[in-house]
């Protein structure tokens, strides 16, 4: 919430397991996070783990249609 007060942040999907630099250090900050109790302004709402996968899967479906 510091950082997003003067940056902007975006937070972007990155398949596991690809060899991506920095990815398994990023991995398990998430885990650390995830096991953290919510601060912040907001409301925590909880979702099913399948409606930001199906999301991403659908955005990810669009980009790669050949289609288009």
């Amino acid at each position: 919430m510091k950082l997003a007060e003067r940056d902007r942040v975006q937070l972007v999907w990155v398949l596991g397991h690809i060899r991506i630099e920095g990815n398994e250090i990023t991995e398990q900050l998430a885990r650390e996070g995830f096991l953290q109790l919510f601060i912040g302004p907001e409301h925590a709402l909880e979702i099913s783990a399948e409606v930001p996968a199906g999301a991403i899967r659908d955005w990810m479906n669009r980009k790669t249609d050949c289609t288009e």
